[in-house]
């Protein structure tokens, strides 16, 4: 497709007859000609005799130096010639200018009447297929230097991945799609890691191995079966607690070992000691 440069009130005579095979014009004036024409551009001029103002040609001019312009001849379908010196020659919208108005949307080309706009219209503009069509399928890898955005959720369908958000802020990331995974790992807002193998609903807790970096009795790690769960953390003394529950109750500590190194049973176990 043609590439055209544009100028205003180009509208002059020629300052010498050329022939019909000359390929330099020289202009009785420059006025408002670029001072140059980038490469693989051109710039639409015509001629028109001055005897009976019937007779055209369309070149198009791909150097401009002061006054005088390389062309080609006879563009657009019409015939090159020879012409006179001061015969017109102008610059104004030409057919071949027209058609590539719509950038390159060469999908109008073959319709007629009101033409809408449909999404071969925007590939046909850009040359490629664009990534943000809505409703559309991307298929090979997506390359971002900024941020990518999604309102929900990001997924993918083979094998499917699920990455998602709950209103509270907690991340999850889910094999086998979203609410209904046989697994799924969760990040928390404050920071509480969770490792699932069984998920019925995102906030059930069943068949999980946990970790928390902060909670009731400080940090630590919990498997939890959703029946008999066991976790181990560090109280706010320094000792290391193991702890028992049942359902989803928070743990009771059981026994623990104290920052000196002595094992030490807690709760109901006969003979055991509070640690320091």
């Amino acid at each position: 497709m043609t590439s055209f440069v544009y100028a205003n009130n180009i509208n002059t005579t020629l300052a010498t007859a050329i022939s019909s095979t000359a390929t330099s014009v020289t202009l009785a004036s420059s006025s408002n000609l670029p001072t140059s024409i980038p490469a693989g551009e051109v710039l639409a001029i015509t001629l028109n005799d001055a005897a009976t103002r019937q007779v055209f040609e369309i070149m198009y001019a791909t150097a401009v130096s002061g006054s005088t312009c390389t062309v080609s001849r006879g563009e657009e379908g019409t015939v090159a010639q020879s012409w006179l010196a001061g015969d017109y020659i102008y610059s104004s919208p030409t057919a071949g200018e027209m058609r590539t108005v719509g950038l390159g949307v060469t999908s109008f080309n073959t319709r007629t009447g009101p033409v809408t706009l449909v999404s071969g219209d925007v590939t046909s503009a850009l040359g490629y297929v664009p990534y943000s069509t809505a409703g559309g399928t991307v298929s090979g890898s997506v390359t971002a230097t900024g941020s990518i955005n999604a309102a929900t959720t990001f997924s993918s369908t083979s094998p499917t991945l699920i990455l998602s958000t709950s209103a509270a802020g907690t991340i999850y990331l889910r094999p086998n799609g979203p609410n209904s995974s046989t697994g799924q790992v969760t990040v928390t807002a404050v920071g509480n890691v969770g490792i699932a193998n069984s998920l019925t609903d995102p906030a059930a807790g069943v068949g999980n191995f946990a970790a928390q970096i902060a909670g009731s009795y400080g940090g630590g790690v919990a498997l939890i079966s959703g029946t008999v769960n066991w976790g181990v953390w560090v109280d706010a003394g320094g000792n290391l607690i193991f702890g028992y529950g049942t359902s989803l109750s928070a743990l009771t500590p059981v026994f623990g070992i104290t920052s000196g190194g002595n094992l030490v049973a807690l709760g109901t176990i006969q003979g055991g000691t509070t640690p320091p």
